[in-house]
């Protein structure tokens, strides 16, 4: 029989939480869940137990969610001391035991709340339907205290994962793509105490919208040069797409589909700015839609001409791109054999130049050409290819050989006098403003680069040859043409304003050629043909015999910094050994050192310079030593120092 609460009969029933009872009445108390107990997991059955009395006759158990409710827990008249029962998360629950004395009921009470128990989602909620498939899905679920750990699966069966298996993760969220029409079951797992619990619900997603996927939404710096992919995920009840671009949100001033049941459209947008677009969906002869909006930055520089994959490209014709308002170099670099490859052309520009005239292109030949832009974000280089066409027909012997000696002469006569100082408005002087160079400092590099591209403007294949004594910068560049008469390469050197060539035999000498006559000390046949009126001054007047750079050419190609690393021939033979007395002597001197970490400290004239070895064959760079100049370091062991021998010039 159920206890009553009152009973106007019955005088001695007392309330154990009230006053005390009689010394001579025990009832029984509650052992677990403890008086105010809270987090009791709800996820296994709460273990009611409690205290046993002798003489009693029975007990009965409520557990409800108020005070003296059992709608939760009614055990009935029971002689057991232990009960189980589940209990709902995040609850308050009053429990009240009765225990049967000398036929009289008396009651003790306690409280306990469960805790929140196990992880369920909030988004997407159970039961949810038509969720848009074109967005990331977001699952989002509550965070249970004291947890170790969640893993979320959602599959298209209930507890499978073939859609989401994240893994075991502490984050009370999830991103996922998740395609149209699709019914999900999701499995929530919460891991409790080393246990595994999971929650299910369901969802499912809808035919969706179309929406950008390609420029994405906010993207920066896309490049105008090329035209714009733009592409949207295909939604399957559709019945048609339109894209609107504007430069504003709702305008298609800037590209406008018309209906197209494609998911891709291809456009040109110029200049940098921001642009706004709108992706329409036709489902049920409704339309809907999605905005966006990108950029586009400044892009980088690419070929114009020649295009890409163009065949029957002249050997002589201008290559140019678009320029760039926020580039700071340009490099174009053409090679035989792959893109970057330095071993046939390279340039680096300034920014606002927009054309070159390549030297040394073959004919019937396939080249790669990268077109590098330097910005504030580093180098960026768009690749193109080509193929030359067929040779020119060879020109009139000897207009070719005036044209070459005539160039070489007016490159070498574009300066101030003997100076190195271009002479503003002339080809050497744009030349050094091209290469972003002072124009009062011209170096042999760049009467080189003007004589070629004179050359190669007036159909004459050229290229550059690098040569130096010691493989440090005591060398020099010569341009070479090729001589379709003698079908060799020959030196035009505009730097010292004379060609390698016999006028008589109308033959010339290229570098390979001028090195090997070097080395075999045979100078008589070095054919040195002066084409200014200066003749051999400017040979004369320089700080070492220049026929001595032809010691070690390089072998053909833009090798870099191959320069500082290839000597076959020793510098010696052309070098007058001197000792420290020669200390105080004005005169260009070149060190050599035993070793890499060597160096020399030397007052010259008041300022302090170091000397140290430029390459492993420890030789240093010549310099210039003024009357009075002395040592003021120790000197290396094995050190030697050496004045520049004339031997030609």
């Amino acid at each position: 029989m159920k206890p009553v609460r009152l009973a106007i009969f019955v005088t001695l029933l007392i309330a154990a939480s009230a006053s005390p009872l009689p010394a001579q009445i025990q009832i029984a108390s509650l052992i677990t869940p403890a008086n105010g107990a809270t987090n009791i997991n709800p996820m296994v059955p709460v273990q009611f137990t409690w205290t046993a009395v002798s003489d009693e006759q029975t007990y009965y158990l409520y557990v409800g969610t108020a005070l003296g409710l059992d709608n939760v827990v009614n055990s009935g008249e029971t002689q057991l001391t232990s009960w189980s029962a589940y209990a709902s998360p995040s609850a308050q629950f009053y429990v009240r035991l009765w225990t049967k004395v000398g036929g009289y009921w008396y009651y003790h009470d306690t409280t306990f709340s469960t805790g929140a128990g196990i992880a369920r989602l909030i988004t997407p909620a159970n039961g949810a339907n038509n969720i848009d498939p074109s967005l990331p899905v977001q699952f989002t679920w509550t965070s249970v205290p004291g947890e170790q750990t969640y893993y979320l699966y959602v599959g298209t069966s209930p507890g499978s994962n073939n859609i989401v298996n994240s893994g075991q993760t502490q984050q009370t969220n999830w991103t996922a793509s998740i395609g149209p029409l699709t019914q999900c079951y999701a499995r929530l797992w919460t891991e409790i105490g080393g246990v595994w619990y999971y929650n299910d619900s369901t969802f499912s997603t809808g035919a969706g919208i179309a929406r950008l996927i390609t420029p994405s939404n906010g993207a920066t710096g896309i490049d105008p040069t090329l035209p714009v992919q733009f592409t949207w995920n295909s939604v399957p009840t559709e019945q048609a797409y339109y894209l609107y671009v504007g430069t504003a949100p709702g305008l298609n001033n800037v590209v406008n589909t018309g209906e197209t049941q494609q998911t891709y459209w291809s456009a040109t947008l110029y200049g940098s700015s921001t642009f706004y677009a709108r992706m329409w969906t036709k489902v049920n002869g409704a339309w809907s839609y999605s905005d966006s909006s990108f950029s586009t930055g400044t892009g980088i520089a690419r070929l114009t001409s020649p295009r890409n994959g163009a065949t029957g490209v002249s050997q002589f014709q201008p290559f140019t791109w678009n320029t760039v308002p926020d580039a700071l170099t340009y490099a174009l670099i053409i090679s035989p054999t792959g893109y970057g490859v330095y071993d046939l052309y390279s340039d680096d520009l300034a920014p606002t130049v927009s054309s070159r005239y390549p030297w040394g292109l073959q004919p019937n030949t396939y080249y790669y050409a990268s077109m590098c832009t330097d910005k504030a974000s580093g180098w960026t280089c768009a690749n193109t290819n080509f193929t030359t066409g067929p040779a020119l027909q060879n020109p009139n012997r000897q207009s070719f050989y005036q044209t070459v000696q005539s160039f070489t002469s007016q490159v070498r006569l574009m300066t101030e006098g003997m100076s190195n100082i271009a002479t503003p408005g002339t080809p050497l002087y744009q030349e050094m403003i091209d290469h972003m160079r002072n124009p009062n400092d011209v170096d042999c590099g760049y009467y080189t680069i003007t004589v070629l591209d004179l050359m190669t403007q007036s159909q004459i294949l050229g290229r550059r040859r690098d040569m130096t004594l010691d493989a440090t910068a005591d060398g020099h560049v010569v341009a070479e043409y090729w001589d379709p008469f003698n079908n060799q390469w020959q030196v035009a050197d505009a730097t010292f304003g004379l060609v390698y060539f016999n006028p008589v035999t109308e033959v010339g000498q290229g570098a390979e050629e001028i090195n090997s006559l070097l080395e075999s000390n045979d100078l008589s046949a070095i054919n040195p043909l002066f084409v200014t009126n200066n003749g051999s001054a400017y040979m004369n007047n320089y700080y070492l015999d220049p026929i001595t750079m032809y010691n070690n050419v390089l072998p053909f190609g833009d090798t870099r910094d191959t320069v500082y690393t290839y000597m076959p021939n020793t510098p010696l033979p052309f070098l007058n050994e001197a000792s420290l007395n020669s200390q105080g002597v004005q005169g260009v001197y070149v060190f050599n050192f035993a070793h890499q970490t060597d160096q020399l400290t030397i007052n010259n004239a008041g300022t302090i310079i170091t000397i140290v070895p430029q390459n492993s064959y420890g030789w240093a760079q010549g310099v210039t030593l003024y009357s009075g100049w002395h040592i003021t370091s120790l000197v290396p062991s094995g050190m030697s120092m050496y004045t520049f021998k004339r031997i030609m010039f």
